[in-house]
């Protein structure tokens, strides 16, 4: 019965299609919400690690004898998360 309804009402028509792209619309939004809130998270993590990522950088350099040059991405990319 509905389903007839709305092939004809274009009232009914309209508020359905109003209703789906309200679910867009939040689905959207949740989406880039959860994307901001885990680079956040992340963000927050590496600033927190990053004296222990230094500190184990110049660990492999000197127990290791690894290029400091070549450990330098660590840092590089902590700081890019930064």
């Amino acid at each position: 019965m509905y389903d007839e309804l709305k092939k004809t009402n274009k009232d009914l028509i309209l508020k359905e299609k109003i209703i789906e792209d309200s679910k867009n619309e939040i689905q959207k939004y949740v989406f880039h919400y959860e994307r901001f809130r885990n680079h956040s998270k992340s963000r927050d993590i590496c600033i927190k690690q990053i004296e222990k990522i230094l500190k184990n950088m110049k660990l492999l350099n000197e127990v290791k004898n690894y290029p400091a040059a070549e450990l330098n991405f660590f840092e590089e990319s902590a700081r890019c998360i930064i």
